[in-house]
């Protein structure tokens, strides 16, 4: 347990912002180069993004980025931190994109723009110099949820050229498809349920559960019957 100079405990608050603090100390001392973007997608909407470059360097291999929040929250300042430390370690350029988020929106218009940044980001790597023969895709929560879509619409689609050579996806939900025994049991802990913003957000992404949005496999992605099409993936996700 964590405890203040006057060794009481540290409430959850407190622990977060001293976590945060100590992280920005430390990625503060890292040599990360940024460059802000706007891309122009499908229906005219322009969506912000960041490139992230460890020390200056050209032609890293280059990671794709979508951030979480449940559909419905989340930017790329948010993630900032924490992608400065992604691009730092394993000395890769990151670009971190922002989507289109709910209620404004609902699927399956946040993979749209992602699809879109994706293609822009495929047509301009060389004028960014970043590397033109690896690139991976990186989503955590719902960005796990997009990254993972975006890899079924290339195959579904006959793009396979375009699929990334890695697939990172961190702590996202898998089935959509109702109240779980999970999420029952989590509930009662105060953690997730129906009244949490990721149920909000999931909601709210499938227009209020119309059925064929929650069980299209792009949403439901345990329902997705091509996997064995797919590429080296890590996965990391939780009852």
């Amino acid at each position: 347990m964590m405890k203040q100079k006057n060794n009481r405990p540290m409430n959850f608050q407190d622990q977060l912002d001293l976590c945060e603090h100590e992280n920005h100390k430390i990625v503060d001392s890292f040599d990360i180069t940024t460059t802000d973007y706007e891309i122009k997608v499908d229906d005219g909407v322009k969506i912000s993004g960041r490139l992230y470059v460890p020390g200056n360097q050209k032609n890293l291999p280059l990671i794709y980025h979508i951030h979480g929040g449940a559909f419905e929250t989340g930017n790329v300042e948010m993630w900032d931190t924490i992608v400065r430390y992604f691009a730092q370690k394993p000395q890769c350029a990151i670009f971190s994109t922002n989507y289109r988020l709910t209620p404004e929106v609902t699927f399956p218009i946040p993979i749209e723009d992602c699809m879109a940044v994706y293609r822009w980001l495929r047509n301009n790597r060389e004028s960014m110099g970043v590397s033109l023969n690896q690139i991976g895709f990186l989503g955590d929560s719902a960005g796990g949820n997009l990254v993972n879509a975006l890899v079924m619409y290339m195959i579904d689609n006959g793009e396979q050229k375009l699929l990334p050579d890695k697939l990172f996806t961190l702590y996202y939900w898998l089935v959509f498809n109702g109240i779980t025994d999970s999420l029952k049991t989590n509930a009662l802990k105060g953690c997730i349920g129906s009244d949490d913003f990721a149920m909000q957000g999931f909601l709210a992404i499938t227009d209020n559960a119309d059925a064929k949005k929650v069980f299209s496999p792009y949403i439901t992605q345990l329902s997705y019957d091509k996997y064995e099409q797919f590429l080296p993936a890590y996965i990391s996700t939780a009852e």
